[in-house]
């Protein structure tokens, strides 16, 4: 398109009677009541109507107001016809460490006029960039694959297949799997982080560009955006703005004869499963497994979330999916015991028909001849379903 064209087209656009009355207001000394209400509820209505929770913005306990996400933020950039530009300084210290401080300025992109500002600062000092989860490294292949053997299966390290190891197996003392660092040690690899603080850097401005400019923080809010708690709501593919995944059991209240979940263990669960989920140790339909709840069935382009499942836990149940993702935390383990987990669960089932010792048998059978393999899960899944169904029957 030439340069004439476009001049040709913009003009056209402002001279539009949306365009017109939009930029009236935004060039005007001050805007009425009525101006005020309408922007707040043209946010509201976006927030509603648009917005998807845990993609443009998430909750946490004890919080009154949602998180505004970058996602967030651009829809309300094109819903008020903004136009982001970014201004950084770099300060590359001697330790390897990087800060960056940008600064964000919002233009309106119809009269040119700027409305505002918002500044950002991010550093490779902060915990998530200064430091990594080491994890044991397989002598033979290289692979970050090592977990602890089980002891009937002879116990030792083995390289396991499933995280792309070779297979190899070490004993228990074994110096080159023991002497390793593991754990929370310094990133020996700083430089790789610089792409991502400058850009969280300049997220972290738009956001606040975009709350200082629409007037939106009484709606929304920034400051816990970066929280443990919140990050562990969202899902790895953030991007998709898929609906969330629902069924009936999945987003249905706790049973009133159980007391519900409690705020601290609503926070603590957060923090393990955002934990676990960013060392890439733990996928969603896990912790529905953990929490011995069958996996929702989803349909094309939903996305599974975990927050409708910690809903709805009643405390018990919390406190057995908090001891287990704390038992696996702090194991040498890169994959959840899933099959021990509902193993428990069937045995627990099992007993309240006084079935256990039948239970164990079909178990034992099938370990026998499917060790390790993912028709096991399958199968338990199963079998935990009738085993739970006939235990309500019971009740």
């Amino acid at each position: 398109m030439s340069t004439e064209m476009a001049e040709v087209i913009a003009e056209e656009v402002r001279d539009l009677p949306a365009v017109r009355a939009h930029e009236a207001m935004v060039t005007r000394a001050e805007v009425s009541v009525d101006d005020v209400v309408e922007q707040r509820d043209k946010i509201k209505a976006v927030m509603e109507r648009v917005m998807r929770p845990d993609i443009h913005y998430g909750r946490i306990p004890g919080v009154d107001k949602p998180t505004l996400f970058k996602p967030g933020a651009e829809l309300l950039n094109t819903t008020f016809r903004l136009a982001p530009a970014y201004q950084s300084e770099r300060i590359f210290h001697d330790d390897g460490h990087l800060t960056v401080v940008a600064k964000c300025v919002l233009t309106h992109a119809p009269s040119g006029i700027v409305l505002g500002e918002g500044e950002g600062l991010c550093s490779s000092r902060e915990s998530k960039y200064a430091y990594r989860n080491a994890k044991r490294i397989c002598p033979a292949c290289g692979a970050e694959a090592i977990i602890k053997g089980k002891a009937e299966f002879g116990g030792g390290w083995l390289c396991w297949k499933k995280q792309d190891g070779c297979g190899a197996k070490f004993p228990d003392n074994d110096p080159a799997i023991m002497g390793q660092e593991v754990g929370k040690t310094d990133n020996a690899e700083l430089p790789d982080t610089w792409n991502t603080v400058l850009k969280m850097a300049d997220k972290r401005a738009l956001v606040a560009a975009v709350l200082n400019c629409t007037a939106a923080s009484d709606i929304f809010t920034q400051d816990i955006e970066d929280s443990p708690a919140v990050v562990s709501e969202r899902e790895p593919r953030a991007t998709q703005a898929a609906p969330e995944a629902t069924s009936s059991r999945a987003t249905s209240q706790p049973s009133r004869s159980e007391p519900p979940i409690t705020e601290p263990q609503k926070k603590k669960a957060n923090v393990l499963v955002g934990q676990l989920r960013d060392e890439l140790r733990l996928q969603t339909a896990e912790v529905y497994l953990a929490a011995s709840h069958p996996v929702p069935h989803l349909g094309d382009g939903e996305t599974l979330h975990w927050s409708p499942l910690r809903d709805r836990l009643t405390k018990k149940e919390a406190t057995r999916l908090i001891d287990r993702l704390e038992a696996y935390a702090s194991s040498e383990s890169l994959a959840p015991p899933v099959v021990d987990w509902m193993i428990a669960d069937i045995l627990a089932a099992a007993e309240v028909l006084g079935k256990t010792a039948e239970a164990k048998d079909a178990i034992a059978e099938k370990i026998a001849t499917a060790p390790a393999d993912e028709d096991m899960q399958a199968w338990l899944v199963q079998q935990l379903e009738r085993a739970r169904k006939a235990a309500e029957a019971t009740a």
